[in-house]
């Protein structure tokens, strides 16, 4: 038997979105740390554009399924 455990946060406010950034910041390591630099950077960058912050978070997808495929090939 397997358990999954994910950990979401889901909101719309800005202002919350912007403390979940402050209070995140510099505290992951890895991929993980890539994939949040990436979503803040572009987040703070092109607030209120839903078109190119959904573009950025197809980007995000791309990069785990590339790095779910080279951790199996390994």
């Amino acid at each position: 038997m397997e358990f999954s455990i994910q950990n979401r946060l889901d909101t719309t406010n800005s202002r919350a979105i912007e403390n979940i950034i402050q209070y995140f910041n510099r505290t992951f390591k890895g991929m993980k740390s890539v994939e949040y630099r990436i979503w803040a950077r572009s987040y703070a960058k092109h607030k209120g554009d839903f078109s190119r912050l959904s573009n950025i978070r197809n980007i995000i997808r791309k990069l785990k399924t590339k790095l779910m495929e080279i951790n199996d090939f390994k």
